[in-house]
């Protein structure tokens, strides 16, 4: 319910503006500007975080990257690290995995699921995914919980975090833990595939030609599938260079298809952490 006293609220100009305004002009009484203040400067804080954190995100490195640093930076790692909430995700993320490895310092897993679970909180995408990976496979003293590995996963997918896109499209496409789900698989790999991914490219691609996903998925884009696949062919993936023939115009068909959908199709994921698949 909304209060009755509720004073009239400034726009945000008109906020960041009070602080060249004599008091008198505002209208309100010393206290009263103070108060104001506090919650413009809150606010426009708030508006630039919120636009700039994912924007941000989308500027780090891989996830395969991230985890490539010289044991020098440690140090510089962890004066960035900060605390916690008030730390740089990145500095933590690398952090954590500087503990989980040895790089720097000596092995220790609870300091590195520690930084971790701080990167996380900060919702930095790649310490999201890793904590669904952990949750998976159980590590770092994290016992395994598909239910909370998935979840993770959606957090990190939420940002088009790339390995967690494929790992939920995986899920979908062979119903392994979930619902098998057609449109929901294409659409991971979809998005994955607009991250640059390339075995995105391939899977989003199959789905968009293949006779098999007639009917299974709501639309198929004939034009754009054959355009992901021929990236993802000039960037040597062997399955979408052995599609591509079948899946062009009639004429320029061969007589037989070949088999794109046995197991290496489905079941690997692309760049879990340091192994094959999350599952």
């Amino acid at each position: 319910m909304k209060s009755a006293h509720r004073p009239k609220s400034l726009t945000v100009r008109q906020a960041a503006d009070a602080r060249t305004l004599p008091i008198n002009e505002l209208g309100a009484s010393p206290a009263r500007f103070q108060q104001l203040l506090v919650l413009a400067c809150t606010l426009i804080a708030f508006l630039i975080m919120s636009g700039c954190s994912i924007s941000s995100f989308k500027d780090q490195p891989s996830y395969a990257k991230a985890h490539r640093f010289p044991p020098e930076i440690v140090p510089s790692l962890i004066q960035a690290s900060g605390s916690g909430d008030d730390g740089d995700p990145d500095a933590q993320f690398k952090l954590s995995h500087a503990y989980a490895k040895g790089i720097g310092v000596r092995p220790n897993a609870k300091e590195s699921l520690y930084w971790l679970q701080q990167s996380a909180r900060q919702e930095y995408p790649h310490a999201m995914y890793k904590t669904g990976v952990l949750y998976a496979k159980g590590g770092l003293g994290l016992k395994k919980d598909t239910r909370k590995s998935i979840l993770w996963f959606r957090r990190a997918a939420k940002y088009d975090q790339q390995n967690a896109l494929m790992t939920l499209g995986h899920l979908r496409f062979r119903g392994k833990h979930v619902k098998q789900d057609f449109n929901r698989a294409k659409d991971y790999f979809c998005r994955a595939a607009d991250e640059d991914n390339t075995k995105g490219m391939f899977y989003c691609g199959l789905m968009n030609t293949h006779p098999r996903f007639a009917g299974k998925v709501a639309e198929q884009d004939l034009d754009a599938g054959i355009a992901y696949l021929e990236t993802a062919s000039e960037r040597g993936n062997a399955q979408a260079t052995k599609l591509l023939p079948y899946v062009r115009p009639p004429e320029d068909q061969p007589e037989e298809e070949p088999d794109v959908m046995g197991e290496d199709a489905v079941e690997r994921d692309d760049g879990s952490y340091d192994d094959d698949e999350a599952f």
